[in-house]
């Protein structure tokens, strides 16, 4: 969008705001996006995870994959890609 532009459709109070916004959380981008859909991806993982646990016998339970952490866009290798439920396996065992 046009500087023009924006300052036709935003008020210097809206600007600032948004201005302040990203200061304290960041810019939206696809970053926003991105780390949504890996949220989304890590929750599905999970209901499939324990749809397989309610419908498997107690002695076959082992074989059913953990749901894992999918790897977030734009983190550095820092990003283990872990088990997303390392806490919460402890408290429903």
């Amino acid at each position: 969008m046009p500087v023009g532009e924006l300052l036709e459709r935003i008020d210097a109070r809206e600007l600032t705001e948004w201005q302040a916004f990203e200061v304290v959380h960041g810019p939206i981008g696809p970053e926003w996006r991105d780390n949504a859909l890996a949220e989304v991806h890590e929750e599905l993982q999970h209901i499939a995870y324990l749809l397989q646990a309610v419908n498997t016998e107690k002695k076959d339970q082992s074989r059913i994959p953990k749901p894992q952490r999918y790897p977030r866009p734009g983190l550095g290798s820092d990003d283990d890609g872990g088990d997303a439920l390392d806490d919460e396996d402890d408290e429903t065992e």
